[in-house]
């Protein structure tokens, strides 16, 4: 009767099994969490996801790639865009983020930027790292917040960084950018290394 038992259970903990396989709650790992919506939400999440690594992809390559495309500000970026980094003042809005990086360009014409790794994303966040700079042969340029360049130094900054950007319904909403602004400002000489004591 014990042996009957025993394969009962066994019979049925195999057919569960089965079960969850089929329907896609077991994987090779184990149990999986699963939301009501199942597979379908998994997919639409994945999907939007990977239309926002696109977004950010054209706007890396079109705004701090090699090639500024202005028109790029006006079709990925919300109207109230947020951009912030740490050598510059933040800047708000369409207009202000093409005086910015017009500004930028005149003063560094080789300026690019390229991304460094794979694009990360999680729901309406994308994560890049990004390495780039350019060399200061433009008119004189006061927007650091560390100091102010004279024209055409021929100074030439390399640096690089992490940028975390939010889309709000296939718009960039806010970009927030964590960079070795130490090293770009001692490249420029706005900053000095200081000697060991």
């Amino acid at each position: 009767m014990l042996k009957d038992k025993n394969t009962n259970v066994n019979t049925a903990r195999n057919f569960n099994r089965r079960k969850a396989l089929r329907t896609g709650l077991l994987t090779s790992g184990g149990l999986v969490a699963f939301s009501q919506f199942g597979k379908a939400q998994t997919r639409a999440t994945q999907s939007i996801e990977d239309k926002n690594k696109a977004i950010i992809g054209r706007w890396f390559t079109n705004f701090w790639g090699e090639t500024f495309d202005p028109n790029i500000i006006d079709e990925l970026a919300s109207p109230d865009m947020y951009l912030q980094y740490s050598l510059h003042e933040p800047r708000k809005g369409h207009a202000d983020i093409k005086a910015f990086m017009a500004d930028f360009r005149e003063a560094f014409p080789d300026l690019n930027f390229w991304g460094a790794a794979d694009l990360i994303a999680e729901g309406d966040y994308v994560v890049g790292r990004w390495d780039g700079g350019g060399t200061h042969t433009g008119p004189e340029f006061s927007d650091f917040l560390a100091g102010s360049l004279p024209a055409s130094t021929g100074r030439v900054m390399r640096f690089t960084g992490t940028t975390v950007l939010k889309l709000k319904e296939g718009k960039i909403i806010e970009e927030i950018g964590l960079d070795d602004g130490v090293t770009a400002l001692m490249q420029l000489g706005l900053i000095k290394k200081t000697s060991g004591a």
